[in-house]
Parts: structure tokens; C-alpha cells; sequence
């Protein structure tokens, strides 16, 4: 007999790592009515991957107006839950003095929860009741939201489901990415020199596009970057085929450069820039066949940095207005200088 059996065959893979996770949120049945006037309501949603009491991530679901059973099918992209985490879904009436809470439902992302979805109703929709407030969700500030949470009766539910990022091309994490701006500038042998520092981001990779982040929890990307982009080159080798310890994406005018914090993650890295470039590339092959007038990059025109990441520009050294360069008596170039 085995020693030391597993105990669990079907082991948890958000259990110790964090991953992309797409949730869709499709309908609303039997809500409680919040306006009196029309016998209806206007229900919105706020998700919230909430690890140890503290919201690691917010996701805002649009308003649906003058329903009590809403049809949504939105799908947000969470990038970075683990197995601790659980989602709490918030159902809001929309008012013109102060929003009103109608419902909140849980789904623990823990073993028993994750592994049903992945070994039992895989690609399918999960419905979860509404029940009293449990967690407010918070604004980006860190303040909880304003709402009225203790007039209404919670009832009804929602249908949601989960689209883990399993595969090599899903993965994020920090890394130092490119940074902001010119941090500082010097001057060597009478020429400006720019100096540029990283930036610690946080990155994801999903559906074959980079999100770029500030931290962890910000709620809108710095950037967006798509790697079946045809003008777009990505590096992760030397002319020798030796692997580099960071990935290149080079432009016709720029380039970008990601490194792991962790220099142990490399490969795992690597293997989700390259597998996400191919795993696209047909669908951008397709989308450059319709023509220019249909295809939502054109081909023909030149990538710069500003399509890449608008946020994060390279920006020149500030150079002054240099004067002519005249000779000394000694032969030595002067730059700058007034001889007396």
C-alpha cells in the first residue's frame, strides 16, 4: 500500500497560486422591488476578491434599469485570485439620493467549490442567493461604499461563472516593467544622459493581452499591450540562443523590457509571452485580412510607444540650446564655456 496516499485526487490549482480568473455575470431572477413608484428596480453589481477581510480586487457590473430579473452577460477578468479568496457578489438598486442594497451572495474559491467546477460542471453557470450583507465593498480609496443596506428584504439570485486561467498562457505576478518617465539625467563628456528606473507593476497575461497595473488592486490597467500584435517583437533569447533573464518587446521605435522579481519565475514567464503569441497570432492573421478599413490595427502604420502604453512614455533628456563648439588654445573642446 501507498504510505502516503493523497488524500485529495483532485488537488485545488488556485489552492497556492495565484491566477488570472474570468467571471460572467448572466442574469438576475426574482430580485426585491427598491422603487415603490413603478413596482421595479435598477440593479447593478459589485464583485470583490476578498482575502482575510481585506478586498484585493473591485469589479463594477453596469446598471440594468427597471428590472427585476436583469440580463447582464458581462465578464470581468480578476487578474490574481488564490484559493483563500472568496468572491462577494453585491447587488446595488441605483438611486438618485442614495444607492440601496438589495442582495449579497458568496462563492468561496476554496477545494470543494473550485474542484466541483473544474472536475463537475466545467464551462457552466453557478447560481448563487442573495442574502444579507456579509462584506462592504469598498471604493478605491479604501472607504466603504455609501449605501442604505438595512431597508430592504434581501431575495432572488444570480447566475455566474468561473473561467480559471489554467493554461501556460495565463500568469501574473509582479515584475519590474518599464518605467514612467526620465527619473534623473547627468551629463557625461558633455552630453545629456537620460537615466530611466523600473517600475515595480503588477502584470497579467490573459486571452493574449498584457495588463499592466501599479500594485495589486488597482482596478483599471496603466497600460494594455497586445502580444499577437504582428508590429510588435518579442525577445527572450540572445543571437547565441542563450535565454536572457528578462523579456524584450521591441517596436519599430521602442522597447520594453519586464523582469521577474522572482529570477526563479523566468521561465514561467517566457513560456506565457511566447505561448500567447502564438496562441493569438491566427486571430490577428484574421482580423488584418479583413482590410484596413475593418481591421482594428492597421498594419501599415508604425508602432510607437504611445501605442503601446500611453501612460508610460520614454520621454527625451531636457537638453538646453548648446552654443557652437569652438576650440581652445590647447585643442581641448569647449561646450558651454565663454573664454575670456
Amino acid at each position: 500500500p501507498n504510505p502516503n496516499p493523497n488524500p485529495n485526487p483532485n488537488p485545488n490549482p488556485l489552492k497556492t497560486t495565484l491566477r488570472p480568473v474570468r467571471v460572467t455575470v448572466g442574469t438576475g431572477h426574482d430580485m426585491v422591488v427598491s422603487d415603490w413608484d413603478n413596482g421595479l428596480s435598477d440593479p447593478y453589481i459589485i464583485i470583490s476578491a476578498v482575502s482575510k477581510g481585506v478586498q484585493r480586487w473591485r469589479c463594477d457590473v453596469s446598471v440594468r434599469e427597471e428590472t427585476l430579473n436583469p440580463v447582464w452577460n458581462e465578464t470581468h477578468t480578476i487578474p490574481g485570485v488564490n484559493g483563500d479568496m472568496k468572491l462577494y457578489f453585491t447587488v446595488i438598486d441605483q438611486d438618485e439620493i442614495r444607492d440601496q442594497f438589495m442582495g449579497q451572495g458568496c462563492l468561496d474559491l476554496g477545494d470543494r467549490v473550485t474542484n466541483y467546477w473544474l472536475h463537475g460542471t466545467r464551462g457552466g453557470y453557478v447560481d448563487i442567493a442573495l442574502d444579507n450583507l456579509i462584506f462592504m465593498p469598498a471604493e478605491a480609496s479604501g472607504a466603504p461604499v455609501r449605501i442604505d443596506w438595512d431597508f430592504l428584504e434581501p431575495k432572488g439570485r444570480i447566475r455566474v461563472k468561473l473561467d480559471i486561467g489554467l493554461s501556460l498562457s495565463d500568469v501574473c505576478g509582479y515584475m519590474i516593467g518599464p518605467p514612467s518617465g526620465i527619473e534623473e539625467s547627468t551629463s557625461v563628456k558633455g552630453r545629456a544622459m537620460a537615466k530611466a528606473k523600473g517600475r515595480k507593476l503588477w502584470v497579467s497575461i490573459n486571452d493574449g493581452e498584457l495588463h499592466a497595473r501599479r500594485s495589486m488592486g488597482e482596478t483599471k490597467p496603466r497600460y494594455v499591450v497586445k502580444l499577437h500584435d504582428p508590429r510588435l517583437a518579442i525577445i527572450t533569447t540572445t543571437r547565441d540562443g542563450k535565454p536572457l533573464p528578462y523579456i524584450l518587446l521591441v517596436t519599430k521605435y521602442s522597447k520594453f523590457k519586464f523582469i521577474p522579481l522572482n529570477k526563479y519565475e523566468i521561465d514561467r514567464w517566457r513560456m506565457a509571452f511566447l505561448v500567447s503569441r502564438m496562441k493569438f497570432a491566427a486571430a490577428s492573421a484574421a482580423d488584418a485580412a479583413k482590410g484596413p478599413e475593418q481591421a482594428p490595427v492597421n498594419a501599415a502604420k508604425a508602432m510607437r510607444l504611445a501605442d503601446l502604453a500611453p501612460h508610460f512614455l520614454l520621454k527625451p533628456a531636457n537638453r538646453d540650446r548648446r552654443r557652437p563648439r569652438r576650440r581652445s588654445s590647447r585643442g581641448r573642446s569647449i561646450t558651454g564655456m565663454q573664454l575670456k
